[in-house]
């Protein structure tokens, strides 16, 4: 064989290996990205599945502190005491509580 029809076929493999090489990258590249897409929507599954663990856990606990009968003698009493007031007085009060709330968490930062 004549060196340019070596040259020439080896033009051709280098080619076609680079080819390969080209499309094993993309392949690879796509398969790498499914992966990591397949794997954020596990975590994030796991996270929000854990997240509302949390959240119904937190709720059955309020659920049993508001049953609770020292929390139920409090809001009778308080309702006791507050039945005496007209409706301003009521809303007066909720509105002073909740502004000073407020401030509270201004000065935290929150």
């Amino acid at each position: 064989m004549s060196i340019k029809k070596r040259i020439f076929f080896a033009l051709i493999l280098l080619s076609l290996l680079a080819l390969v090489s080209l499309l094993t990258a993309v392949i690879s590249e796509d398969a790498l990205k499914q992966i990591i897409i397949k794997h954020h929507v596990d975590v994030t599954r796991e996270k929000a599945s854990a997240i509302t663990r949390i959240l119904d856990d937190r709720i059955n606990e309020t659920r049993l502190l508001a049953q609770h009968p020292a929390v139920v003698a409090a809001v009778q009493e308080s309702n006791r005491q507050h039945s005496k007031w007209d409706h301003e007085a009521v809303m007066a009060s909720i509105l002073q509580l909740d502004e000073e709330w407020i401030a509270n968490r201004v000065r935290e930062g929150l």
